[in-house]
């Protein structure tokens, strides 16, 4: 029977090399390709950028999206409302007032700073049912003004 992923014949790994040797072997392969590490930084057109790596990070001039957005799925929430949530002594939001469906990529409703994820909740009716207490900004990270105006990109 042949792999599913070619060639091996069902053998999954390979086989484990010793760091030491692992090292070695890089340096030795490093040299005779006579690359100097660390490599220096250049600066190029965005252009010529195609396939390279960043030296630093990069800083967008504005945010992208340039809203606070929904990182997931779920429920748009007041992370200060959640508090004291638990599997223990779970927590009812009512649609609408407390909790608003997003989905990943929303913008974030007015005055919610959290999302519960869509597996993490129940419906019931007119009313979400979660199990776990949100972080404000931990599942829609702020963007624009809220993040400084500039967002890295590596």
């Amino acid at each position: 029977m042949s792999h599913p992923f070619g060639g091996r014949g069902g053998r999954h790994y390979l086989h484990d090399v010793p760091m030491a040797d692992a090292l070695e072997r890089w340096d030795a392969a490093m040299e005779a390709a006579e690359v100097q590490l660390p490599l220096a930084a250049e600066q190029v057109s965005v252009a010529e950028a195609l396939g390279r790596v960043t030296a630093g990070p990069v800083w967008a001039r504005r945010s992208s999206p340039p809203f606070d957005a929904a990182a997931m799925d779920g429920v748009a929430v007041r992370a200060a409302s959640t508090v004291g949530a638990s599997e223990t002594t779970p927590l009812r939001l009512a649609l609408g007032d407390q909790a608003i469906a997003v989905d990943t990529g929303d913008p974030m409703p007015d005055g919610f700073d959290a999302v519960i994820m869509l597996e993490q909740l129940q419906r019931y009716g007119d009313e979400v049912e979660i199990m776990s207490a949100a972080a404000a900004a931990s599942t829609c990270p702020p963007s624009g003004p809220a993040a400084g105006g500039r967002t890295a990109r590596r």
